[in-house]
């Protein structure tokens, strides 16, 4: 689009969009979900939850309750009956069975909703990844949450 010689150019909008298809989101072009290469350097680890999510930088504050499906030492997933756009600051905030409250920025990275359930997936990366002990003791908080 850009290039200097004009023959060097795209000549019709179909072949700018031809060459923007491969990076759009969710076009026709994009592989499923099943077929795409998976991109995360952290191991998953299936987990369930309470947590309290609140948008930062946000007037007037909001708050609301979502639900941790998994966790890796890089982010975790959330279970939200709100949306969370791509790009915005989180603030998730948890507490321990002994009642220490933990609170962890995040980055939202994905959302989508589920059109069967109305609610949300939210993927969200740490400001600054787990350690190793930390990654544990949430591992604990999902042992701990479950009903005896």
């Amino acid at each position: 689009m850009l290039a200097k010689q004009p023959d060097d150019r795209y000549q019709t909008p179909a072949e700018v969009a031809a060459a923007l298809a491969s990076f759009a989101v969710g076009g026709a072009n994009q592989a499923a979900p099943s077929q795409q290469e998976e991109r995360r350097s952290s191991t998953r680890h299936a987990c369930k939850f309470p947590v309290v999510c609140r948008l930062l930088h946000s007037i007037p504050e909001v708050h609301w309750e979502a639900e941790v499906q998994n966790v890796s030492r890089g982010g975790l997933a959330l279970r939200s009956s709100r949306e969370a756009r791509h790009g915005v600051i989180v603030a998730v905030e948890w507490q321990s069975p002994g009642g220490t409250k933990t609170t962890r920025r995040l980055r939202v990275v994905h959302a989508d909703s589920d059109a069967t359930s109305g609610y949300w997936r939210i993927g969200c990366a740490f400001s600054k990844g787990l350690t190793a002990d930390e990654l544990r003791s949430l591992q604990g908080e999902q042992k701990a949450s479950k009903p005896a």
